[in-house]
């Protein structure tokens, strides 16, 4: 939801009936949340992604959250109760979401971005979240206060106060897709110096939230789900050992008589909240885009019949746009991959998850169209076969099924956002040769 329409709606005025009376409830801050071990500072590399994913505030339309405080020559005279108007909303405001971030950061937990949310515009520089982080707010206790202006006797337009709120925190892992960690924390805030009323309470509301958090990442148990635990060591981005693979035997024969182990050999690359897909070159290493995985260390890998890894990062190539993956047990199935060069006008197939997850394994044709240098100086191939969003980092195969490229950009057609058939895609030996892997 807009901040606009949560800062406007959060909370509205509503007339009581008895003039000159305080409608404030009695608020107390929290006392210190007792039994749960309290986290040690934690090691930010031992720790999974975490991104913060929206607020929702799960009450009804006209909920009573609070009111104003009479006090004589502190508090005017105020009587109006505090009226929850939007009702149930789901929020992604930027606001909390940084202050939020900025607790998980502080904590030393792995934020993509650090504490200013930069992964949501740069998932090809920071590494993709592996969890999401959201908050249910169940109540609102609020207890404000207008400043008396003694002078005119009138208020000041400022105000002071404190709110608190009940808070079920959920997390959800991108690998299992589902909740993995609850856990119900109360939230409290208070500004005692008066403030300009205009998004006064919204304050009041984005501190509580922070506040919770706070509590939340000192909890050992939320903590200890984001604990790495994948064994694998990961290279640097710019691999300097060579890595030398067996060359496998090529298909001879068309691609349609092997086109579902060719399938199966393509899988989906989880991408933070996106998706790519990636190919296997042996049964447990396979190629995709750096694009697709940017910085993360681990990627979730979902295979056409469902079952899910995880894969580590081993190599990547930012400028090349190509990173490695390898699982821990060989269960792909690997493509051969073809060293003699392609021909304009030969006939070629891309394989991969276009646009939803769901359509995993999708097989697309065309022709090979020109070779050209993309904006780095680099060798690609350009194809009028068809591929979308979720395509990069899959297969380009030819006639037979033996592996001649890797799927990386394309121009839409404007503001219908569809492919027109100039679609591009890195040569697979350009690939390997960055990532400097060799065949032997």
């Amino acid at each position: 939801m807009p901040r606009y329409l949560l800062r406007s709606l959060i909370l509205v005025p509503f007339l009581a009936v008895a003039a000159c009376q305080s409608t404030a409830p009695k608020i107390n801050a929290p006392l210190p949340q007792p039994s749960n071990p309290v986290a040690p500072l934690p090691v930010r590399e031992n720790l999974a992604p975490i991104a913060y994913d929206g607020t929702l505030v799960d009450l009804p339309r006209g909920a009573n959250i609070g009111g104003y405080e009479f006090v004589l020559y502190e508090c005017f005279a105020a009587d109006t109760h505090i009226i929850w108007e939007p009702g149930r909303i789901n929020d992604d405001d930027a606001e909390v979401s940084t202050e939020v971030e900025k607790v998980l950061w502080n904590k030393g937990l792995n934020v993509p971005g650090g504490s200013g949310g930069l992964f949501t515009q740069s998932f090809n520089r920071a590494e993709s979240p592996l969890f999401l982080l959201g908050a249910k707010v169940k109540n609102i206790s609020a207890s404000l206060c207008r400043d008396w202006d003694t002078w005119k006797g009138v208020w000041s337009g400022k105000e002071s106060g404190k709110a608190l709120l009940s808070i079920e925190w959920q997390l959800f892992s991108v690998f299992e897709r589902r909740v993995v960690f609850e856990k119900s924390l109360p939230g409290y805030y208070e500004i005692t110096e008066p403030r300009e009323s205009q998004s006064f309470l919204f304050s009041l509301f984005v501190g509580a939230i922070a506040d919770s958090a706070q509590t939340l990442v000192a909890d050992e148990a939320f903590i200890g789900t984001l604990r790495r635990n994948t064994g694998l060591q990961t290279a640097g981005a710019e691999p300097t050992e060579p890595l030398i693979l067996e060359q496998r035997k090529r298909f001879n024969a068309p691609a349609a008589e092997q086109i579902e182990d060719i399938r199966d050999g393509v899988v989906v690359v989880g991408a933070g909240r996106g998706h790519g897909s990636g190919f296997f070159i042996t049964p447990t290493l396979l190629l995709t885009n750096y694009h697709v995985v940017g910085e993360s260390r681990e990627a979730p890998i979902e295979f056409r019949d469902g079952r899910r890894v995880i894969a580590t990062v081993l190599r990547r190539d930012a400028r090349r746009d190509v990173a490695l993956l390898q699982l821990q047990e060989g269960e792909g199935k690997p493509l051969p991959v073809r060293t003699e060069p392609l021909a304009v006008t030969e006939e070629v197939l891309a394989v991969g998850a276009p646009l939803v997850e769901s359509l995993s394994g999708t097989v697309t044709r065309g022709i090979v169209s020109n070779f050209i240098l993309n904006q780095e100086g680099l060798p690609v191939i350009q194809a009028d076969v068809d591929i979308q969003g979720g395509n990069s980092g899959g297969a380009l195969i030819d006639a037979n099924g033996n592996a001649v490229g890797i799927s990386y950009a394309g121009v839409d057609g404007g503001r219908s956002g569809t492919s027109i058939g100039v679609n591009f895609f890195i040569p697979i030996l350009e690939g390997l040769k960055h990532l400097n892997v060799q065949l032997n």
